[in-house]
Protein backbone atom coordinates (compact mmCIF):
# COMPACT_ATOMS: atom_id res chain seq x y z
CA UNK A 1 0.00 0.00 0.00
CA UNK A 2 1.35 3.49 -0.97
CA UNK A 3 0.34 7.00 -0.06
CA UNK A 4 1.55 9.42 -2.00
CA UNK A 5 2.36 12.79 -1.11
CA UNK A 6 2.99 16.08 -2.75
CA UNK A 7 5.39 18.25 -2.51
CA UNK A 8 7.51 21.08 -4.36
CA UNK A 9 10.00 18.62 -5.65
CA UNK A 10 7.56 15.90 -6.93
CA UNK A 11 5.74 13.01 -4.91
CA UNK A 12 7.15 10.36 -2.62
CA UNK A 13 5.64 7.07 -0.92
CA UNK A 14 5.43 5.91 2.43
CA UNK A 15 5.34 2.31 2.76
CA UNK A 16 3.90 0.15 5.50
CA UNK A 17 6.93 0.13 8.25
CA UNK A 18 8.51 -3.60 9.09
CA UNK A 19 11.76 -3.94 10.10
CA UNK A 20 14.65 -6.83 9.94
CA UNK A 21 17.08 -7.94 12.24
CA UNK A 22 20.71 -7.20 11.87
CA UNK A 23 22.61 -10.55 11.89
CA UNK A 24 25.22 -10.50 15.02
CA UNK A 25 28.75 -11.86 14.68
CA UNK A 26 31.73 -12.38 17.68
CA UNK A 27 31.58 -9.43 19.56
CA UNK A 28 34.60 -7.12 19.29
CA UNK A 29 35.31 -6.14 23.00
CA UNK A 30 33.98 -7.77 26.33
CA UNK A 31 33.50 -5.14 28.98
CA UNK A 32 35.69 -5.49 32.16
CA UNK A 33 35.54 -3.49 35.67
CA UNK A 34 36.59 -0.43 34.17
CA UNK A 35 35.84 0.31 30.52
CA UNK A 36 37.60 3.45 29.47
CA UNK A 37 36.11 5.73 26.23
CA UNK A 38 38.39 8.39 24.94
CA UNK A 39 36.31 11.51 23.77
CA UNK A 40 38.69 13.34 21.11
CA UNK A 41 38.11 15.87 17.88
CA UNK A 42 37.55 19.60 18.39
CA UNK A 43 35.00 21.81 19.69
CA UNK A 44 31.87 19.90 19.28
CA UNK A 45 33.46 17.02 21.03
CA UNK A 46 33.71 19.46 24.30
CA UNK A 47 30.29 20.50 24.66
CA UNK A 48 27.72 22.99 23.86
CA UNK A 49 28.22 26.93 24.37
CA UNK A 50 24.67 27.83 25.02
CA UNK A 51 26.16 27.74 28.93
CA UNK A 52 23.33 24.99 29.68
CA UNK A 53 23.62 22.25 31.45
CA UNK A 54 21.12 19.07 31.72
CA UNK A 55 23.11 16.70 33.09
CA UNK A 56 23.62 17.62 37.59
CA UNK A 57 23.82 14.28 38.16
CA UNK A 58 24.77 10.88 37.69
CA UNK A 59 22.28 8.38 35.99
CA UNK A 60 24.40 5.21 36.26
CA UNK A 61 27.32 5.05 37.78
CA UNK A 62 29.97 6.51 34.84
CA UNK A 63 33.03 8.18 35.74
CA UNK A 64 35.50 11.14 35.05
CA UNK A 65 38.22 13.04 36.22
CA UNK A 66 37.96 15.04 39.40
CA UNK A 67 39.35 18.49 38.49
CA UNK A 68 37.36 18.73 34.88
CA UNK A 69 35.79 15.90 31.82
CA UNK A 70 37.86 18.13 29.60
CA UNK A 71 42.06 18.18 30.24
CA UNK A 72 43.08 20.62 28.18
CA UNK A 73 43.84 23.34 30.93
CA UNK A 74 45.29 19.98 33.07
CA UNK A 75 49.36 20.75 33.72
CA UNK A 76 51.21 17.73 33.33
CA UNK A 77 51.07 17.43 36.95
CA UNK A 78 47.41 17.35 37.07
CA UNK A 79 47.52 13.60 36.17
CA UNK A 80 49.39 12.57 39.24
CA UNK A 81 46.70 13.79 41.61
CA UNK A 82 43.41 13.44 40.13
CA UNK A 83 40.67 10.92 40.80
CA UNK A 84 38.01 8.95 39.82
CA UNK A 85 34.19 11.00 40.56
CA UNK A 86 30.99 10.55 39.13
CA UNK A 87 30.87 12.19 35.53
CA UNK A 88 28.35 15.12 35.89
CA UNK A 89 28.33 18.32 33.44
CA UNK A 90 29.00 21.48 34.63
CA UNK A 91 30.71 24.88 33.29
CA UNK A 92 33.71 24.34 31.95
CA UNK A 93 35.84 26.42 34.92
CA UNK A 94 38.03 28.74 32.22
CA UNK A 95 35.49 28.58 29.72
CA UNK A 96 32.18 29.29 30.70
CA UNK A 97 30.67 29.28 27.87
CA UNK A 98 31.04 25.44 27.57
CA UNK A 99 28.95 23.45 28.98
CA UNK A 100 26.54 20.06 28.31
CA UNK A 101 28.90 17.28 26.28
CA UNK A 102 28.22 14.78 24.31
CA UNK A 103 29.23 11.94 27.27
CA UNK A 104 26.58 11.93 29.25
CA UNK A 105 24.02 11.50 26.56
CA UNK A 106 26.63 8.82 25.42
CA UNK A 107 26.88 7.16 28.62
CA UNK A 108 23.35 7.03 29.23
CA UNK A 109 22.04 5.21 26.00
CA UNK A 110 25.60 2.77 26.15
CA UNK A 111 23.92 1.64 29.42
CA UNK A 112 20.80 2.17 28.96
CA UNK A 113 20.77 -0.02 25.84
CA UNK A 114 23.17 -2.61 27.80
CA UNK A 115 20.32 -3.21 30.53
CA UNK A 116 17.76 -3.35 27.64
CA UNK A 117 19.33 -6.00 26.10
CA UNK A 118 21.78 -8.06 28.12
CA UNK A 119 19.64 -7.56 31.35
CA UNK A 120 22.23 -6.20 33.57
CA UNK A 121 24.97 -4.22 34.12
CA UNK A 122 27.75 -5.04 36.61
CA UNK A 123 30.86 -2.78 35.05
CA UNK A 124 31.81 0.78 34.77
CA UNK A 125 32.53 3.35 31.59
CA UNK A 126 35.01 6.48 32.32
CA UNK A 127 35.49 9.36 29.76
CA UNK A 128 38.01 12.12 29.73
CA UNK A 129 38.00 14.43 26.75
CA UNK A 130 41.25 15.68 25.63
CA UNK A 131 39.93 17.75 22.25
CA UNK A 132 40.46 21.01 21.51
CA UNK A 133 38.63 23.27 19.75
CA UNK A 134 39.31 24.76 16.78
CA UNK A 135 41.90 22.37 15.64
CA UNK A 136 43.17 20.46 12.45
CA UNK A 137 43.44 16.86 12.36
CA UNK A 138 47.76 17.49 12.41
CA UNK A 139 47.21 19.55 15.41
CA UNK A 140 45.59 16.35 17.21
CA UNK A 141 47.81 13.49 15.83
CA UNK A 142 50.56 11.59 17.35
CA UNK A 143 54.29 13.14 16.64
CA UNK A 144 52.63 16.66 15.09
CA UNK A 145 49.89 18.07 17.30
CA UNK A 146 49.48 20.72 19.95
CA UNK A 147 50.57 20.85 23.59
CA UNK A 148 47.77 19.11 25.75
CA UNK A 149 45.91 16.86 23.46
CA UNK A 150 47.75 13.67 21.95
CA UNK A 151 49.59 13.94 25.31
CA UNK A 152 46.65 14.41 27.40
CA UNK A 153 45.12 11.28 25.85
CA UNK A 154 47.84 9.37 26.97
CA UNK A 155 48.64 10.96 30.01
CA UNK A 156 44.43 10.39 30.40
CA UNK A 157 45.10 6.84 29.98
CA UNK A 158 47.96 6.39 32.33
CA UNK A 159 46.39 8.02 35.29
CA UNK A 160 43.11 6.08 34.36
CA UNK A 161 45.09 2.80 34.13
CA UNK A 162 46.86 3.56 37.45
CA UNK A 163 43.82 4.36 39.47
CA UNK A 164 41.97 1.10 38.26
CA UNK A 165 45.03 -0.90 39.30
CA UNK A 166 45.17 0.73 42.67
CA UNK A 167 41.60 -0.26 43.12
CA UNK A 168 41.70 -3.59 42.46
CA UNK A 169 39.88 -3.23 38.59
CA UNK A 170 40.29 -4.25 35.59
CA UNK A 171 41.35 -1.43 33.07
CA UNK A 172 40.47 -1.53 29.03
CA UNK A 173 39.51 1.09 26.73
CA UNK A 174 36.59 0.06 24.43
CA UNK A 175 37.18 2.85 21.80
CA UNK A 176 37.41 6.66 21.31
CA UNK A 177 35.06 8.71 20.04
CA UNK A 178 35.72 11.64 17.19
CA UNK A 179 33.58 14.61 16.48
CA UNK A 180 35.84 16.65 14.21
CA UNK A 181 36.82 17.87 10.39
CA UNK A 182 35.50 21.79 10.68
CA UNK A 183 38.98 23.29 10.74
CA UNK A 184 39.87 21.38 8.04
CA UNK A 185 37.62 21.85 5.84
CA UNK A 186 38.06 25.38 6.41
CA UNK A 187 41.41 25.46 5.08
CA UNK A 188 40.08 23.52 2.40
CA UNK A 189 42.52 20.08 3.00
CA UNK A 190 42.70 17.52 0.03
CA UNK A 191 40.74 14.52 1.30
CA UNK A 192 43.10 11.69 0.58
CA UNK A 193 45.18 13.92 3.09
CA UNK A 194 42.71 13.77 5.99
CA UNK A 195 41.68 9.74 5.18
CA UNK A 196 45.54 9.26 5.61
CA UNK A 197 46.01 10.89 8.61
CA UNK A 198 42.74 9.84 9.89
CA UNK A 199 43.95 6.33 9.38
CA UNK A 200 47.13 7.16 10.95
CA UNK A 201 45.52 8.76 14.23
CA UNK A 202 43.11 5.48 14.92
CA UNK A 203 46.54 3.38 14.67
CA UNK A 204 48.42 5.38 16.79
CA UNK A 205 46.10 5.48 19.77
CA UNK A 206 45.45 2.21 19.03
CA UNK A 207 49.29 0.98 19.45
CA UNK A 208 49.82 3.39 22.44
CA UNK A 209 46.64 2.58 24.26
CA UNK A 210 47.37 -1.33 24.23
CA UNK A 211 50.73 -0.75 25.63
CA UNK A 212 49.45 0.75 28.23
CA UNK A 213 46.37 -1.38 29.54
CA UNK A 214 47.68 -4.57 28.15
CA UNK A 215 44.69 -5.48 25.96
CA UNK A 216 44.37 -7.32 23.20
CA UNK A 217 40.99 -6.15 21.61
CA UNK A 218 41.18 -3.18 18.93
CA UNK A 219 40.31 0.26 19.45
CA UNK A 220 37.85 1.30 16.83
CA UNK A 221 37.33 5.28 16.16
CA UNK A 222 33.30 5.83 16.66
CA UNK A 223 32.75 8.91 15.02
CA UNK A 224 30.22 11.67 13.45
CA UNK A 225 30.49 13.41 9.88
CA UNK A 226 31.03 17.01 10.08
CA UNK A 227 27.90 19.42 7.83
CA UNK A 228 29.02 22.52 9.04
CA UNK A 229 31.05 23.44 5.02
CA UNK A 230 28.24 26.44 4.23
CA UNK A 231 29.18 28.36 7.55
CA UNK A 232 33.12 27.91 6.86
CA UNK A 233 32.98 29.08 3.59
CA UNK A 234 30.50 31.70 3.56
CA UNK A 235 33.66 33.32 6.15
CA UNK A 236 36.03 32.82 3.68
CA UNK A 237 36.76 35.02 1.34
CA UNK A 238 39.26 36.02 -1.42
CA UNK A 239 40.59 32.50 -3.27
CA UNK A 240 39.84 30.33 -5.87
CA UNK A 241 38.89 28.07 -3.48
CA UNK A 242 35.77 29.79 -2.44
CA UNK A 243 33.40 29.38 -5.50
CA UNK A 244 31.83 26.27 -3.63
CA UNK A 245 31.50 25.12 -0.26
CA UNK A 246 34.07 22.52 0.74
CA UNK A 247 32.04 19.10 1.30
CA UNK A 248 34.67 17.22 0.42
CA UNK A 249 36.16 16.29 4.12
CA UNK A 250 32.74 15.70 4.69
CA UNK A 251 32.91 12.98 1.86
CA UNK A 252 36.25 11.70 2.80
CA UNK A 253 34.50 10.57 6.71
CA UNK A 254 31.89 8.74 5.00
CA UNK A 255 33.84 6.93 2.77
CA UNK A 256 36.21 5.58 5.73
CA UNK A 257 32.67 4.19 7.15
CA UNK A 258 32.46 2.05 3.93
CA UNK A 259 35.99 1.46 3.32
CA UNK A 260 37.00 0.31 7.29
CA UNK A 261 33.65 -0.76 8.87
CA UNK A 262 35.79 -2.38 11.54
CA UNK A 263 38.18 0.68 12.10
CA UNK A 264 35.71 3.53 11.67
CA UNK A 265 32.08 3.26 13.07
CA UNK A 266 29.79 6.47 11.74
CA UNK A 267 27.81 6.94 14.50
CA UNK A 268 25.73 9.66 12.84
CA UNK A 269 25.67 12.79 10.07
CA UNK A 270 25.50 15.65 11.70
CA UNK A 271 22.75 17.94 10.04
CA UNK A 272 19.37 16.45 11.66
CA UNK A 273 20.20 18.66 15.01
CA UNK A 274 19.36 22.02 15.88
CA UNK A 275 23.07 24.34 15.74
CA UNK A 276 23.50 27.69 17.70
CA UNK A 277 23.53 30.98 16.34
CA UNK A 278 26.65 30.62 15.07
CA UNK A 279 26.14 27.69 13.08
CA UNK A 280 29.12 25.93 14.58
CA UNK A 281 28.48 24.67 18.11
CA UNK A 282 25.41 22.81 19.32
CA UNK A 283 22.37 23.70 21.67
CA UNK A 284 22.63 21.87 24.94
CA UNK A 285 19.79 18.87 24.29
CA UNK A 286 21.58 18.29 20.50
CA UNK A 287 24.86 17.80 22.60
CA UNK A 288 23.39 15.21 24.76
CA UNK A 289 21.42 13.63 22.14
CA UNK A 290 24.27 13.66 19.77
CA UNK A 291 26.21 11.75 22.56
CA UNK A 292 22.89 9.28 22.52
CA UNK A 293 23.94 8.39 19.22
CA UNK A 294 27.29 7.45 19.87
CA UNK A 295 26.61 4.98 22.94
CA UNK A 296 24.01 3.34 21.08
CA UNK A 297 26.81 2.80 18.26
CA UNK A 298 29.25 1.46 20.91
CA UNK A 299 27.03 -0.78 22.49
CA UNK A 300 26.26 -2.37 18.94
CA UNK A 301 29.20 -2.05 16.98
CA UNK A 302 31.57 -2.36 19.24
CA UNK A 303 30.62 -4.32 21.87
CA UNK A 304 28.10 -6.44 19.84
CA UNK A 305 30.01 -6.56 16.90
CA UNK A 306 27.48 -6.02 14.95
CA UNK A 307 28.03 -3.83 11.26
CA UNK A 308 27.14 -0.38 11.37
CA UNK A 309 27.50 0.81 8.09
CA UNK A 310 25.50 3.59 6.66
CA UNK A 311 23.24 4.42 4.43
CA UNK A 312 24.14 4.47 1.04
CA UNK A 313 23.21 3.59 -2.61
CA UNK A 314 24.37 -0.01 -3.28
CA UNK A 315 22.99 -0.35 -7.11
CA UNK A 316 21.66 1.99 -10.04
CA UNK A 317 19.22 1.12 -13.13
CA UNK A 318 17.71 3.73 -15.82
CA UNK A 319 14.89 3.39 -17.81
CA UNK A 320 14.57 6.28 -20.04
CA UNK A 321 14.56 9.50 -18.01
CA UNK A 322 14.21 7.58 -14.95
CA UNK A 323 17.31 6.54 -12.47
CA UNK A 324 15.85 4.20 -9.73
CA UNK A 325 18.54 3.52 -6.80
CA UNK A 326 19.07 0.83 -4.61
CA UNK A 327 20.22 1.74 -0.53
CA UNK A 328 21.86 -0.53 2.08
CA UNK A 329 19.39 0.56 4.94
CA UNK A 330 20.03 -0.41 8.22
CA UNK A 331 16.37 -0.69 9.34
CA UNK A 332 14.08 -0.97 6.44
CA UNK A 333 12.32 0.73 5.32
CA UNK A 334 13.34 4.17 3.72
CA UNK A 335 11.95 7.34 5.03
CA UNK A 336 11.65 10.59 3.60
CA UNK A 337 11.04 12.54 6.49
CA UNK A 338 10.18 16.61 6.01
CA UNK A 339 9.28 16.58 9.88
CA UNK A 340 12.41 16.61 11.51
CA UNK A 341 14.85 17.98 9.21
CA UNK A 342 13.06 20.84 6.86
CA UNK A 343 12.11 19.79 3.55
CA UNK A 344 15.12 20.65 1.09
CA UNK A 345 14.67 20.72 -2.41
CA UNK A 346 14.45 16.78 -4.28
CA UNK A 347 14.77 16.04 -0.61
CA UNK A 348 18.44 16.64 -0.93
CA UNK A 349 19.57 14.76 -4.02
CA UNK A 350 21.30 16.35 -6.74
CA UNK A 351 23.01 14.45 -10.12
CA UNK A 352 25.66 16.43 -12.32
CA UNK A 353 27.45 15.49 -15.62
CA UNK A 354 30.37 17.02 -14.69
CA UNK A 355 29.82 20.48 -13.60
CA UNK A 356 26.23 20.61 -15.55
CA UNK A 357 23.46 19.89 -13.45
CA UNK A 358 20.55 17.58 -14.24
CA UNK A 359 17.00 18.74 -13.53
CA UNK A 360 15.67 16.62 -11.37
CA UNK A 361 11.39 16.70 -12.01
CA UNK A 362 10.63 13.97 -8.69
CA UNK A 363 11.90 11.82 -6.41
CA UNK A 364 10.04 8.63 -5.24
CA UNK A 365 10.19 6.26 -2.64
CA UNK A 366 9.39 2.81 -4.83
CA UNK A 367 10.37 0.20 -2.21
CA UNK A 368 11.59 -0.40 0.93
CA UNK A 369 15.15 0.74 0.18
CA UNK A 370 14.40 2.19 -3.64
CA UNK A 371 14.24 5.69 -4.79
CA UNK A 372 13.45 6.47 -8.12
CA UNK A 373 14.03 9.93 -9.63
CA UNK A 374 12.70 11.56 -12.97
CA UNK A 375 14.81 13.64 -14.48
CA UNK A 376 14.93 15.95 -17.56
CA UNK A 377 17.19 13.70 -19.51
CA UNK A 378 18.74 9.53 -19.71
CA UNK A 379 21.23 9.21 -17.03
CA UNK A 380 24.84 7.82 -18.01
CA UNK A 381 27.65 6.21 -16.27
CA UNK A 382 30.28 8.40 -14.98
CA UNK A 383 27.19 10.62 -14.05
CA UNK A 384 27.28 11.59 -10.14
CA UNK A 385 24.48 11.39 -7.48
CA UNK A 386 24.87 13.86 -4.50
CA UNK A 387 22.89 13.64 -0.86
CA UNK A 388 22.80 16.87 1.36
CA UNK A 389 25.21 18.78 -0.35
CA UNK A 390 23.43 22.16 -0.63
CA UNK A 391 21.65 24.52 1.74
CA UNK A 392 22.42 27.59 3.14
CA UNK A 393 23.77 27.31 7.44
CA UNK A 394 24.30 24.80 9.16
CA UNK A 395 21.65 21.88 10.84
CA UNK A 396 18.38 20.61 10.23
CA UNK A 397 16.71 23.72 9.59
CA UNK A 398 18.64 25.56 6.57
CA UNK A 399 21.81 23.93 6.66
CA UNK A 400 23.62 20.96 4.01
CA UNK A 401 20.94 18.65 4.54
CA UNK A 402 18.31 15.94 3.04
CA UNK A 403 15.05 14.35 4.29
CA UNK A 404 16.42 10.39 3.51
CA UNK A 405 16.53 7.83 6.74
CA UNK A 406 15.22 4.34 7.91
CA UNK A 407 13.29 3.52 10.42
CA UNK A 408 15.41 2.58 13.48
CA UNK A 409 14.19 4.88 15.35
CA UNK A 410 10.73 3.50 15.93
CA UNK A 411 12.61 1.00 17.99
CA UNK A 412 15.37 2.80 19.22
CA UNK A 413 14.89 6.25 20.89
CA UNK A 414 15.91 8.51 23.95
CA UNK A 415 14.84 10.68 26.39
CA UNK A 416 15.81 14.49 27.87
CA UNK A 417 13.64 16.01 29.67
CA UNK A 418 10.25 15.38 28.79
CA UNK A 419 11.03 15.00 24.81
CA UNK A 420 11.69 11.70 23.51
CA UNK A 421 14.05 11.46 20.66
CA UNK A 422 13.96 8.73 18.02
CA UNK A 423 16.89 7.79 17.04
CA UNK A 424 16.53 7.36 13.46
CA UNK A 425 19.40 6.30 10.55
CA UNK A 426 19.97 9.41 8.62
CA UNK A 427 21.80 9.23 5.20
CA UNK A 428 25.37 11.12 5.37
CA UNK A 429 26.62 13.52 3.12
CA UNK A 430 27.52 11.95 -0.20
CA UNK A 431 29.18 12.06 -3.67
CA UNK A 432 28.71 8.61 -6.02
CA UNK A 433 29.79 7.89 -8.92
CA UNK A 434 26.48 6.27 -10.83
CA UNK A 435 27.98 3.30 -12.87
CA UNK A 436 25.24 1.09 -14.72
Amino acid sequence: MKKQLNSMAGRYSLIILFFVTVSTVSAQYTLTDLNHIIGYGQSLSLGAVDTCVITKTQKYNSLMFSKELRTLDYTVADFSSVTFVPMIEQLWVKRINYAESPYSGMSEMLIETIIKENGSFDKQFFFHAPGKGGTSITGLNKGTSTTNTYDYLIHGVQRAKSLATAAGKAYKVSCFTWIHGEQDLKTYMLPETYKTLFTNLQQDIQSDVKAISGQTEAIPCVFSQTTSFNKYWISRTGTSLDSMPNSKISVAQYQMALEQPSKFILATTMYPFIYGLDNVHFRAESSKLVGAYFGYAIKKAVIDGQSMLPIHPTQYSSNGNELTVKFYVPVKPLVLDIKQVRFIDHFGFNLYRGTREITIKSVELISSDEVKFECSEPIQSGDFLTYAINGLTTGALNGARGNLRDSRGETVNFSIGCTTHKLHNWCPVFKEKINL
